[in-house]
């Protein structure tokens, strides 16, 4: 009888480490863009998703990018990128932008949330 209470008692010990119990840190979907440019780089950025596309500018001697933009909630399949230096243009491209899926408090645990990273340098 004592082996088998035994045998139940661990049987239930190993049950109870599958179950994870979930933390509760949070998450942002969305976009984090890095710049590297000289300090009299302009830059001009279209998002594209879809059929939408917004515009966003900065640099130049009268106004710096910030080193690091965040975009919490932002999603965009893609950005058309234009830099500038006395107003010639020096560089164009298009990139596509990658989500990466994460869950932070664990696999089976929500939130679940898509963040980007992109770099813009000269």
């Amino acid at each position: 009888m004592r082996i088998t209470a035994l045998f139940i008692l661990v049987l239930f010990s190993i049950a109870s480490c599958d179950e994870r119990a979930c933390t509760e840190i949070g998450c942002v979907n969305g976009l984090v863009m890095s710049f590297e440019l000289e300090e009299t780089t302009q830059v001009e950025i279209t998002f594209i998703s879809g059929q939408n596309t917004s515009k966003m500018e900065c640099g130049g001697v009268q106004s710096n990018c910030m080193n690091t933009e965040v975009f919490d909630d932002f999603s965009v399949e893609e950005m058309h990128v234009k830099l500038f230096n006395d107003s010639m243009l020096i560089n164009e491209y298009t990139q596509e932008i990658s989500y990466e899926t994460t869950r932070p408090n664990g696999e089976k645990c929500n939130p679940e949330c898509r963040q980007a990273t992109v770099t813009i340098s000269d």
